[in-house]
Order: structure tokens, then sequence, then C-alpha cells
């Protein structure tokens, strides 16, 4: 894990990161920060998801090894949200992932289970 995800704004200090890998594709573990996790009402919940990549996948020229995001998960529709995200890369460097994405949960995706159960 890098050191630094601290310090992505509005990620929680010091977040204890819970494993909740299930039925995920092979190569990727997912993680929740549980200090992060945020009920809101209508059934919305907020967290911070790391998926970590074994082995690194590509992600433009480079290769991303974690990727570290805020989503926010409508449960009642098994809707999903990205917020913010940050891409961890092998060379050591890091890059916001600007794309904006939304979309229905898939029934493998583990924060969806995790964080709507």
């Amino acid at each position: 894990m890098a050191s630094d995800i601290s310090a992505i704004p509005g990620m929680p200090e010091d977040s204890d990161w819970t494993a909740v890998t299930e039925d995920s594709p092979a190569g990727i573990e997912v993680f929740v920060a549980s200090k992060s996790i945020e009920r809101i009402p209508d059934k919305v919940v907020r967290a911070w998801v790391k998926y970590r990549y074994s082995p690194p996948r590509s992600f433009g020229s480079k290769s991303i090894k974690e990727l570290v995001v805020q989503n926010e998960y409508s449960c009642g529709e098994r809707k999903y949200r990205i917020l913010r995200s940050e891409a961890y890369l092998t060379d050591g460097t890091r890059e916001p992932d600007l794309s904006e994405r939304q979309g229905y949960a898939l029934p493998t995706d583990a924060a969806y289970k995790y964080l709507c159960k």
C-alpha cells in the first residue's frame, strides 16, 4: 500500500482498510476504509474503496498497482457514482483519475455487497 494515501483530500487519517474481496475477478483485491463509511438517508453510503491489482494493469502509457476511489452507492437502486479517485502507479507516482463514472453495481461488486448488506 502506498504510504501517502491519507494525503488524498477527504480521506480520513489512519484509515483501517478492511478486506472485502469475495468473488472478484482474479488479480483484484478490494478493501474498504472503515473510518470513511458514511451512511446517508435514502439508503446511500459513501466510502473510500481501494482496488489492488496483481499483476498491475495498464493505465494510459503506465501501469497501475492500486486505485483508491471515493464511491457513493445507492443501495436501494444498486447504483454507484465515483466522487474522487487516485491511481498509484508502479513507477512510484500517483495520478488523479479524472474520468467520471456512474452506473449499476455488478452482482460481483465486493464493496457494494459489503457496504449495502
